[in-house]
């Protein structure tokens, strides 16, 4: 009986010292895979927020051409010259509201638990799903920010003809998070099944 007791004993402490590397590797590509996330998050930030401007230099093109083809309207172009002189100019504007935001949102593809908002200096315009930062962000440098009780992932730049204002694509770090764990769960069960 006692050499039952004393063999269990053993079997359990190389049970143990067979563990002890295994969970520090877990713990090791746990954490490596949470910050491949938040790289992740961010270089897909990166291509929507790029698409997004992109797309909204498209509505000024085309803004543009349209306010060329009213111009070019000879009743237009007599109201706009006068007699030998100019008088005025015709300009187009694109409205930067929700209309507007909704628009990219769609023509982008936005993520799980990511939405866009525009700013202008310390206060948010406007942003899809309620999601705006409260403060200016610095252009092309991912940064979490607080809104309202949520954090996110934020990421602005600067929009062309827009006196100032930037568009901002924004991602949870709860959906981060939970891209992450489920990363951790499937090396978990890695290590789970290299033990069996």
């Amino acid at each position: 009986m006692r050499r039952d007791w004393t063999r269990l004993r053993f079997a359990l402490y190389v049970l143990l010292l067979a563990l002890i590397p295994v969970g520090i590797a877990y713990w090791a590509f746990a954490r490596v895979a949470a910050g491949n996330e938040v790289e992740r998050a961010d270089a897909q930030m990166s291509a929507s927020l790029s698409a997004a401007v992109t797309e909204f230099n498209t509505f000024l093109s085309a803004a543009d051409k349209r306010g060329l083809e009213v111009a070019a309207r000879p009743a237009v172009e007599a109201d706009v010259h006068g007699p030998g002189r100019r008088v005025g100019r015709v300009s187009v504007a694109v409205p930067l509201d929700q209309a507007l935001l909704g628009q990219l949102s769609r023509d982008v593809g936005l993520g799980r638990g990511d939405a866009l908002a525009l700013t202008a200096g310390e206060r948010s315009a406007v942003a899809t799903d309620g999601v705006a930062p409260d403060r200016d962000l610095a252009s092309n440098r991912p940064t979490d920010v607080r809104v309202g009780r949520d954090t996110y992932r934020a990421l602005a730049a600067p929009l062309t003809d827009s006196e100032g204002a930037k568009l901002v694509v924004l991602r949870s770090r709860a959906a981060i998070a939970d891209d992450a764990g489920d990363l951790r769960e499937r090396i978990g069960l890695s290590a789970l099944a290299m033990l069996g």
